[in-house]
């Protein structure tokens, strides 16, 4: 029996050491030290938390461009779908992994992060330079690998989180420890059968301190095997695993969009934060000297995802609309006001308020004399186009200001215009009449967002002020017109142009209109429909873009765009003189660059010319209206054999209609009764017409040159690449 005990022993022994060095070996491939892992962890959660800044940036940036109405709502569902995918992921992963991000080791997480890096800083500058959506889909498609990169890395580990403390455990090691226990569990089971469970055997005193260390044996690799902190403890305690301490994760708010909130005009506020899906009921506040003095419905949050929570419906659910002229007057008429002051003079308020609180909105500068020189350069740029930073085009178009400067500006318009007294009075009865539709007071606030018994307070204040007061008939004008996505396009090809309306009081119009576009040379008239959907839209920021019909221009040059709005007559306005607006738009062309190459010179055998010539050559190419070019060589032929001509042309910026010509003067010298004479076997000429659109649907297209004289062929290639101008 004994002998039957030391051979289960022995073979215990060698398996442990074969096993363990197995272990050791797997482990020596995947795993570093503690510190090195750990280091690793902290580098990737450090890449993730810029991601999670930078999709913050973007996010700003694309609310506040589509509020504007620079964007359309499709490329910001676009890029809003990109970037959601990407927080989500990050968001997820953190706040599963005690505040880490984990890689595999193997730098896949930590490259993908970088490529994800350059990903958003395109991006950003899509939406900066107004990037046609096919290119941004292109970028959320690459996204996509990396976002699959990431995961797919991530699936290599697994993460214990045992109160504050998480174990970090590659999933082979993982898999190997658990095997061990398993086999040192089975093999501990048979050899306790074996010694203490054999027929007859009478258990000591001193049995009972084996029995218990056996026990204690097997309850190890019992526990090891079944509880992944225990096992995390010990790989980690081996320095194949990794120790941390879990880092707390809670969200916070970093910025509002706008800080401005105009009451009826403000149609959605945007708190920005991290970590922000993991709160639940939330109840947006607004708080004045620490007391609560508006509380938000549930029913306008319409968004709340890891880096922003959306307020909307503002106008349905609170009713935040600015009111008609006649609403207001009937109540300025019950306050007895319109005693004192005429009708005409709160409009002449109201006017100057509007233009006050917007002073940005107003006609564009129709250009004057003659049509600007045009300049010609490579298409890939843009011209007018200027990448800002995110923080910095955030910080302009979202500085706050505070209540008391309004306040002051508004009483120094109505003081000009109605006296210290009335002013006074008119402005009174103006906060009256606002707040008994609006239930807010006009005032600096701060904001907090309540979860359950989470409470996170923003670091910016937000300013919270009247629209301007109503005026009986709206004005409507251009502010400016561009081509489309700021892409200059080239004649006979198909583009659209934007043009941004400006209104004051768009609220009073309540049917669409129409403006007429013609073009100086007469080209083409086109008509486009402002709807009620985009007058509406405009009510936030009193302008709106719409976009025309696609168009074509035959041919390229400098056009005189002007636009007439409203020129029907359906709308009253308020101020008929500033419904035209001209503006110098330039039509491109397409150029082409031209080389000739490749040049060889063939010898027939129907050539009674000996086997061995020396041939003496001379190329002149001419192209369009750029200098000729005059190539000169010589060369040893044999009879039916091509041999390479030394020569080379470029052409560049050619247009539709010129023409590429070649000559080929060849000389041959030649012995007769030992004297050597020149012989010329004749000039031939090739030519091309760049008739129109030469390189078909493509950016180039390549030709053959061949041209035969009396005794040879002249080979070559022509290859013409398409760009724009201007």
């Amino acid at each position: 029996m004994m002998k039957a005990i030391k051979l289960i022993l022995l073979i215990l022994a060698l398996l442990f050491t074969t096993t363990n060095c197995g272990i050791k070996k797997a482990m020596g491939k995947l795993g570093e030290s503690a510190e090195s892992i750990a280091a690793s962890i902290e580098k990737v959660t450090n890449a993730a938390t810029d991601l999670l800044n930078k999709i913050n940036d973007i996010s700003r940036l694309v609310d506040s461009k589509l509020e504007s109405g620079e964007i359309t709502q499709g490329i910001a569902d676009l890029i809003d779908g990109r970037l959601q995918t990407v927080s989500e992921l990050l968001e997820t992963t953190i706040q599963n992994s005690g505040g880490y991000v984990f890689d595999r080791l193997d730098g896949s997480v930590d490259n993908a992060f970088d490529e994800l890096g350059k990903l958003l800083d395109e991006l950003l500058n899509g939406v900066l330079g107004n990037y046609i959506p096919a290119i941004i889909d292109q970028i959320s498609a690459q996204m996509q690998l990396q976002i699959n990169t990431i995961t797919s890395s991530m699936e290599d580990l697994i993460v214990v989180t045992a109160g504050q403390t998480i174990y970090v455990i590659d999933k082979t090691i993982n898999g190997l420890v658990i095997t061990f226990s398993i086999i040192i569990l089975a093999i501990g089971l048979i050899i306790f059968a074996i010694i203490f469970l054999r027929k007859g055997r009478r258990i000591t005193g001193a049995n009972y301190i084996g029995i218990g260390l056996i026990a204690i044996f097997l309850a190890f690799f019992l526990v090891l095997a079944l509880s992944s902190t225990v096992r995390g403890m010990v790989i980690s305690g081996f320095d194949y695993g990794a120790e941390l301490k879990v880092k707390e994760i809670t969200p916070k708010i970093t910025g509002i969009i706008p800080q401005n909130i105009v009451l009826g005009k403000t149609k959605r506020i945007y708190i920005y934060g991290t970590h922000l899906n993991k709160l639940e009921k939330i109840t947006v506040k607004l708080t004045q000297g620490g007391s609560e003095k508006f509380s938000f419905p549930r029913s306008t949050l319409i968004v709340n995802t890891s880096n922003r929570i959306i307020l909307g419906n503002l106008d349905k659910e609170l009713q935040w609309t600015v009111p008609l002229f006649r609403v207001f007057r009937a109540y300025m008429a019950e306050t007895a006001i319109s005693g004192t002051i005429t009708e005409s003079q709160m409009v002449q308020v109201n006017r100057s308020l509007n233009a006050t609180q917007y002073p940005e909105i107003k006609p564009g500068v129709s250009v004057t004399g003659t049509s600007p020189s045009v300049t010609i350069h490579h298409s890939g740029a843009q011209p007018g186009l200027s990448i800002t930073s995110a923080a910095a085009l955030h910080s302009l178009q979202n500085q706050r200001v505070e209540f008391a400067a309004i306040s002051k500006q508004r009483m120094n318009i109505a003081v000009k215009a109605l006296g210290p007294a009335r002013s006074a009075q008119y402005l009174r009865n103006i906060n009256t009449f606002f707040f008994n539709r609006y239930k807010i007071a006009e005032g600096d606030y701060g904001l907090i967002v309540f979860a359950d018994t989470v409470r996170i307070e923003s670091p910016q204040y937000i300013t919270v002020n009247n629209p301007p007061p109503p005026i009986p008939d709206p004005d409507i004008f251009v502010m400016n017109m561009n081509w489309t996505g700021s892409v200059i396009p080239v004649a006979r090809q198909s583009a659209s142009l934007d043009i941004t309306f400006g209104f004051t009081h768009p609220e009073q119009i309540q049917r669409s209109f129409n403006a007429r576009i013609t073009t100086v040379p007469y080209t083409t008239s086109i008509r486009v429909n402002v709807p009620e959907g985009k007058i509406a839209a405009a009510s936030s920021g009193n302008k709106t873009i719409v976009t025309t019909n696609p168009f074509t221009i035959s041919a390229t040059g400098s056009y005189l765009f002007n636009c007439s709005v409203d020129d029907e007559n359906e709308i009253n306005e308020s101020v008929e003189s500033n419904n035209t607006f001209s503006k110098y738009l330039q039509v491109g062309e397409y150029l082409y660059d031209v080389t000739l190459t490749n040049f060889s010179f063939e010898l027939l055998s129907s050539s009674p010319l000996s086997q061995n010539v020396k041939l003496s050559f001379s190329l002149i190419a001419d192209a369009g209206n750029n200098p000729t070019g005059n190539c000169q060589g010589s060369a040893t032929v044999k009879s039916n054999t091509t041999t390479p001509l030394n020569c080379s042309f470029g052409f560049p910026g050619m247009r539709e209609g010129q023409t590429v010509m070649l000559t080929f003067i060849p000389v041959v010298k030649i012995s007769i009764f030992g004297l050597k004479y020149n012989f010329s076997l004749g000039n031939v000429t090739w030519q091309k017409h760049l008739d129109v659109n030469p390189t078909g649907m493509n950016e180039n297209r390549e030709y053959d040159i061949l041209r035969e004289g009396k005794n040879y062929k002249l080979h070559g290639k022509m290859t013409i690449t398409r760009k724009k101008s201007l």
